[in-house]
């Protein structure tokens, strides 16, 4: 059975307004249900235009859950949001639109459970929960500031 470009926008619709989606992911949802470049470029910006999709929205709320709920740094975001085709001015912006705290906020819980598993002397302990913070992501800068303030505790 053939979609119609106005029951692909109706389905489409629905989806973006349960949860924020990009337009690369609509182009993927597109292509799984048949539907030609075409006429997915031209769902895609009458979406954009009705505001369904916006870049900016899906940034922001892509990095609040990853930092939030995943504990992802900057650098793992960024990656993932490239990945999704999110030109990186965009991403930028919305990365620029957090402050160090939040992300040191994201990483200490992390790093304190990280922590309590080593067993190692405390040079090599603080060279670990570098190592791990900076593996999900986060910037040396902000590793070694919660390095160490875990190891004043």
């Amino acid at each position: 059975m053939e979609t119609t470009e106005n029951e692909t926008v109706i389905r489409l619709t629905a989806i973006c307004a349960r949860r924020e989606m990009c337009s690369s992911e609509a182009r993927k949802k597109m292509q799984q249900w048949g539907i030609d470049n075409d006429t997915a470029d031209n769902i895609i910006d009458r979406l954009k235009n009705e505001r369904y999709i916006d870049e900016h929205r899906y940034c922001k709320a892509f990095i609040n859950d990853k930092m939030r709920y995943n504990h992802w740094g900057e650098h793992k975001i960024a990656a993932a949001l490239r990945a999704k085709a999110i030109p990186d001015t965009t991403i930028a912006a919305a990365l620029n639109a957090i402050g160090n705290d939040e992300w040191k906020d994201a990483l200490m819980p992390e790093m304190k459970k990280k922590a309590r598993l080593l067993k190692a002397d405390n040079h090599e302990r603080h060279n670990r929960l570098i190592r791990f913070a900076m593996q999900r992501g986060f910037s040396y800068s902000i590793a070694e500031q919660c390095a160490a303030s875990i190891e004043e505790d």
